[in-house]
């Protein structure tokens, strides 16, 4: 954790931040993107929103951590679950993914954020792959990883 407050935070964030012991914090954080159909489907919403949603939701986890110089690697997970969605329809969510990347990249970079991939990839149709080896192209030479 940083011995300073970074820049950026609001007064309430600041006063936050000046109470936190880095020795309670956790080391790492894995975030799971999970239920973005269901609750899209409670709201009477197309499950796409539900996805649109979900990566707003990461973004506003992982820039405040980042924000504060978080000592952890936030990742983010593609699951199964979705990879089995996406071959029920075609395109879905296969598409948002790749428009997300192709948006979040320059964030990404900014945010020094460097994208890393686990799992069974060769599964995801080509163009996914192909998108998703663009972004970790692209983000390679950053230090902090997602």
């Amino acid at each position: 954790m940083q011995s300073t407050i970074p820049a950026g935070l609001d007064r309430k964030e600041a006063e936050v931040y000046q109470r936190l012991d880095p020795e309670r914090l956790p080391k790492h954080i894995a975030i799971i993107m999970d239920g973005n159909g269901r609750w899209a489907r409670r709201r009477h919403l197309p499950r796409m929103a539900g996805h649109r949603a979900g990566v707003t939701s990461v973004r506003s986890t992982v820039e405040p951590l980042l924000a504060l110089g978080f000592p952890a690697d936030p990742v983010c997970v593609f699951g199964r679950e979705l990879e089995e969605a996406s071959a029920q329809r075609s395109g879905f969510p296969d598409g948002l993914l790749c428009r997300y990347l192709k948006a979040e990249v320059p964030t990404l970079n900014k945010n020094n954020i460097r994208l890393e991939y686990i799992g069974r990839q060769q599964e995801l149709p080509p163009s996914v792959q192909e998108k998703m080896a663009w972004a970790r192209d692209a983000t390679a030479g950053n230090t902090a990883w997602c």
